[in-house]
């Protein structure tokens, strides 16, 4: 990975204006990637892995899913081009490199192959379509599914967008209103909102696929069911609402019966505090 500059006039110009911004972020990311040439390995999982490394960490289907689709809208824009080496090894490059960069000494190490001049002055459909080559994880690029499909991971709706290992919890996730308003009527002796903190900060720091789940909000609702059924500390408000020492709880309950009237010496507290 090298250090690059991004100009100003890259945010107003209309080519990457009309680009998703997964794509744009991963084409300022391919900056980096490539030599400084302008070139890279056209290998999805190398692409991922350097741009991408928590993600893939977190969720490889759908991190490798959404590069794929990030690279093959950058080669349908003309952004780069996607092209096979003399040597079979499938490369891609950034177009108009010297426009994006200016390179005052450049590296020699990993210098690919430009393409060719017949390669550059292809109409955009007619560049070389990408091809993983042998050993690379294979991910599919469904039309139209960005990152709106995996928006909402876990709640109740089109259940073939969840990826079959899961999800982690999203960020800013909340359990659907008709799930909270059910929790509230069957359980009414949980704290909804601090069991909710305890919910997120649990989920986020579980590391690997013990973090990642088919259905968040089925999830909560096991999460409350079983706060539910804890039983309170034995000198918590509920039990001893107080807070009294158990000497003290004692004393308090003795005082609290009624004293027969012919009684002519009732206990005091140091008496009744020696009691057994």
């Amino acid at each position: 990975m090298r250090i690059r500059s991004i100009k100003p006039e890259f945010w107003r110009s209309d080519d990457i204006a009309k680009l998703d911004i997964s794509a744009r972020l991963t084409f300022i990311g391919l900056w980096s990637y490539v030599d400084d040439n302008g070139v890279g390995s056209d290998l999805l999982s190398s692409v991922a892995a350097d741009l991408y490394a928590a993600d893939l960490a977190c969720n490889p289907q759908e991190t490798l899913r959404r590069v794929a689709c990030n690279l093959q809208e950058l080669s349908d824009g003309g952004q780069i081009v996607r092209y096979e080496a003399g040597n079979g090894k499938n490369l891609l490059y950034i177009t108009n490199w010297e426009r994006h960069q200016v390179i005052s000494r450049r590296s020699k190490g990993h210098m690919y192959p430009l393409p060719s001049a017949e390669i550059l002055n292809q109409p955009k459909d007619k560049h070389a379509n990408y091809m993983q080559p042998s050993g690379d994880t294979h991910a599919i690029c469904l039309p139209g599914a960005g990152e709106q499909g995996n928006r909402g991971a876990g709640e109740q709706g089109n259940k073939g967008s969840r990826p079959r290992n899961g999800s982690r919890l999203p960020d800013s996730w909340q359990p659907n209103p008709d799930v909270v308003a059910q929790m509230r009527s069957d359980h009414p002796n949980v704290n909804i909102e601090t069991e909710f903190a305890k919910f997120v900060d649990y989920w986020k720091s579980t590391p690997g696929s013990k973090g990642r789940k088919l259905d968040w909000n089925a999830t909560f609702r096991n999460w409350i069911r079983t706060a539910s059924e804890k039983k309170p500390p034995r000198n918590s408000p509920s039990t001893n609402p107080g807070g009294l020492s158990t000497v003290d709880q004692k004393v308090s309950d003795w005082l609290n019966i009624d004293v027969p009237a012919d009684d002519d010496e009732p206990y005091g507290i140091e008496e009744l505090k020696a009691l057994p």
